[in-house]
């Protein structure tokens, strides 16, 4: 009786009308990025030495900076997006685009950019340069050191600390051990005027190059260890570890404080100073002192930790790493 009288109700139900719809509900999180976002950006405000940010569709991300005496670098890396928030460089922000300004914030600041599609493009900012040799390091050591060339050999200490300067032949790469009177603590080794000049902590040494007898001492020139050193006329331009640059007169044994750049290499040639340090080298006039060109080097191989920077009359020659670890000298297409 009961499955009946349930039969007869369901039979006799009528479908009343739909009731209007409800509010909708609070719009999710979307992960679709603002494709207003791409492009070229002129930085205004908020980043002091970055001139432009470039992002590519594809997520690239590039960095151009510059500071004084026209110092560029280049730093590329990959952004993660979303609508409203970027992370580049290892930091994020929130993001908002209006019109052609675009404005990236966090806890620490704020950064605006405006639009510039004629600034230039990263391959525009810098000259890349390709490595086309290496020689392994004769120690194996930490060759964290300035080198030099003699006309015949580049000349490297290779060690932390060295009683030995291995001249190697850039060509056949044969290493040959030229003995020194005095160990040296991270040498960077220059030839200039018939002599070597190597650094020793803080000091650097006029060296006979036939004999490797100690002819001289500089005064001390710091309390922190020279990284690079070369000889311009009287001047001995040198960096020391804190990124401080210098000239000292070793004519007068005046010491004069230049500018301030983290230079792992010094060379001087046809009348240019180059200055190496990571992926960059700069070739600077002196008077006015000025890069005029900065060449950057697109390879993991050199790029922290690296030494120093020599020319063999043909090739510039750098000290980077290999993916061990071990320092090496490469040759550079420049």
């Amino acid at each position: 009786m009961f499955s009946i009288i349930m039969t007869l109700y369901t039979a006799c139900k009528k479908e009343g009308p739909q009731g209007p719809a409800g509010p909708e509900g609070p719009t999710g999180s979307t992960t679709a990025v603002n494709p207003a976002i791409y492009g070229k950006w002129q930085v205004l405000s908020g980043m002091p030495d970055t001139k432009y940010i470039i992002l590519k569709s594809n997520n690239d991300i590039y960095r151009l900076d510059s500071a004084a005496y026209g110092f560029k670098s280049l730093i590329s890396g990959m952004a993660l997006l979303t609508y409203t928030q970027i992370n580049a460089f290892f930091i994020t922000y929130n993001y908002s685009i209006a019109s052609n300004t675009l404005t990236l914030s966090n806890l620490n600041g704020t950064i605006v950019l405006t639009k510039n599609d004629n600034a230039p493009d990263e391959t525009e900012w810098v000259t890349n340069l390709t490595i086309t040799d290496s020689i392994a390091s004769p120690t194996g050591g930490d060759g964290r050191q300035d080198i030099g060339f003699d006309g015949t050999h580049i000349l490297w200490t290779s060690n932390g600390s060295s009683s030995i300067l291995y001249k190697i032949n850039p060509v056949t790469h044969a290493v040959t051990n030229f003995n020194l009177s005095s160990s040296y603590y991270y040498g960077c080794t220059n030839y200039a005027a018939g002599f070597l000049w190597i650094s020793d902590g803080n000091t650097i040494d006029k060296v006979n190059a036939t004999s490797g007898a100690v002819l001289s001492t500089s005064p001390i020139l710091g309390s922190i260890q020279v990284t690079a050193d070369a000889l311009v006329g009287q001047d001995m331009w040198f960096c020391n570890w804190s990124g401080n640059v210098y000239t000292w007169n070793i004519g007068t044994n005046v010491i004069t404080p230049q500018f301030d750049l983290i230079v792992s290499g010094m060379e001087y040639t046809g009348g240019f100073l180059y200055l190496f340090h990571n992926h960059m080298i700069y070739k600077c006039q002196l008077s006015p002192f000025e890069a005029v060109t900065t060449y950057y080097i697109p390879s993991g191989n050199v790029s922290g930790n690296n030494g120093g920077i020599t020319f063999d009359g043909t090739y510039f020659w750098v000290v980077g790493y290999d993916n061990s670890g071990e320092h090496k000298l490469y040759r550079l297409e420049l």
